[in-house]
């Protein structure tokens, strides 16, 4: 199969992918993992992950957007299942190889690292923002990162019903979850601690509510959706 071929059979089996996207998401990784890889001598690993929040939204509310079955119990249902397949797998391998690792590893580096069955829990519950929050110590460093995880899960349960039913159908909606999503960041900015600016959801609603708007304004007007992004 030639290049060119299997490019076309990717396009057939995703008609919705947009390849820059992906691009912009794996430059947002990057800078994440070169913040921690040089132990912060690149200080951009922030903008990473805002890009990546930001990105979120607007696939997501693309998805919502163009899903037949909206405002319904079953079509809610269908969207959860689809996000657990999409990152359960990959989740419960993090948690599985760490869980090996620190099991089977010697010395008093991983002894100190080994995460606590509440970090186990928390991780797989994904309200995984509590250790950042709560400064559990050493022992939740290894499954920390899945924290922004559990902020996507606060977002998936509540802005679907406040899309479908809510914002969808108003005039200029792009416009008012833009303004909302920069007044709410203000406002965290201005009266949380540094960690929960950081982390917690409500303060992240921010930058996904900036890709759920950015999604509204592509959508065109009277309903349907173009087809955006898989995911």
């Amino acid at each position: 199969m030639t290049l060119s071929t299997e490019a076309a059979s990717r396009k057939e089996a995703h008609p919705a992918r947009i390849g820059h996207l992906d691009g912009i998401r794996a430059l947002a990784i990057v800078s994440v993992m070169s913040f921690h890889w040089t132990k912060g001598v690149f200080q951009g690993g922030y903008i990473g992950v805002d890009v990546f929040l930001v990105l979120s939204g607007y696939l997501i509310t693309s998805i919502l957007i163009r899903r037949r079955e909206r405002s319904t119990i079953r079509g809610y249902l269908t969207f959860v299942r689809a996000r657990v397949q999409r990152l359960y797998p990959a989740l419960l391998g993090t948690v599985l190889g760490v869980f090996v690792m620190t099991m089977v590893g010697r010395g008093d580096a991983i002894d100190l690292l080994r995460p606590t069955a509440a970090s186990y829990t928390v991780t797989l519950l994904q309200v995984s923002w509590i250790p950042v929050i709560g400064h559990w110590g050493p022992h939740s460093q290894l499954l920390i990162h899945t924290w922004t995880l559990a902020v996507e899960w606060a977002f998936y349960a509540l802005w679907p019903w406040l899309l479908w039913r809510v914002v969808l159908d108003r005039r200029r909606s792009w416009l008012i979850v833009g303004a909302a999503s920069v007044a709410l960041w203000l406002l965290c900015a201005a009266l949380l601690p540094w960690e929960w600016f950081y982390a917690s959801p409500l303060a992240r609603a921010a930058q996904l509510g900036a890709g759920c708007a950015l999604a509204l304004y592509a959508a065109p007007r009277g309903g349907g959706a173009r087809v955006f992004a898989s995911m």
